[in-house]
């Protein structure tokens, strides 16, 4: 594991910091796309959030269903055009990325 790690630099120089929004004072999940956009999720409701990597402000928000469906988000992940967010209790919401503002449709896969 040490020869992995020594790959990396956890200076304080070696990276930047941003502070993230209200909103997601208790982020849980941090999921980046292929080209680059970084994706980030309310704890407590279905809400994504596009965020501007240098600075960490919003770049736009859409929930799964009308208001974001309640429930204990643990982790988000991009694959393709799908974002899946899972709770602490195995499920798997699916949705597609939305415009800023939207109520996506959404899929629960129930993992047991």
């Amino acid at each position: 594991m040490q020869r992995f790690l020594a790959r990396y630099d956890f200076s304080r120089r070696s990276g930047t910091a941003s502070a993230l929004p209200r909103e997601l004072k208790e982020v849980s999940g941090l999921a980046t796309t292929p080209d680059g956009r970084l994706f980030a999720h309310a704890d407590e409701r279905a809400v994504v959030f596009e965020l501007d990597p240098r600075g960490g402000g919003v770049v736009k928000a859409f929930t799964a269903g009308a208001g974001g469906i309640p429930g204990d988000y643990e982790g988000i992940a991009v694959a393709e055009d799908r974002i899946f967010l899972v709770t602490s209790g195995g499920e798997l919401l699916e949705m597609e990325e939305g415009p800023p503002g939207s109520a996506m449709s959404y899929r629960i896969h129930r993992t047991g």
